[in-house]
């Protein structure tokens, strides 16, 4: 699943030893906490989109307003270039870049297939679920 860094955090953690599961599980139940904002031991849509608004300036590393292969230098050419594809789901006019609006208004997939009970909210169960199942 390649939708977008933050979602990755949440969704997305892989490892190779039981320690490092350990590890990416304290991670994900870090970035959860982050994430609820209220505290309710649930992640609603609202508060998923309002932690993927705030993570903008993180994002935009080159701070020129658009989301692009520039912004993940640090990965090399070819893993830039699929770290992008994984938040080009949000290009939702095609020009190659993703805007800030086109970030905080676009599409949740990984949220919306997290939500197995389709209420619109996260549980720690879906997210931990969610998370197994990207590692496979």
């Amino acid at each position: 699943m390649k939708y977008l860094p933050i979602t990755a955090a949440l969704l997305c953690l892989t490892a190779g030893t039981a320690l490092a599961q350990d590890q990416a599980m304290s991670r994900l139940a870090t970035v959860f906490d982050e994430v609820d904002a209220d505290g309710n031991n649930a992640i609603s849509h609202a508060e998923f989109l309002s932690f993927r608004a705030a993570q903008w300036s993180r994002l935009d590393r080159n701070g020129d307003g658009v989301l692009s292969q520039k912004d993940f230098p640090r990965f090399g050419t070819a893993r830039a270039n699929g770290r992008f594809a994984g938040v080009a789901v949000f290009d939702t006019n095609a020009d190659g870049v993703v805007s800030e609006a086109e970030f905080v208004n676009g599409p949740t997939p990984a949220f919306d297939q997290a939500d197995t009970d389709g209420n619109g909210v996260l549980t720690r169960n879906e997210v931990e679920a969610a998370a197994r199942n990207a590692r496979g």
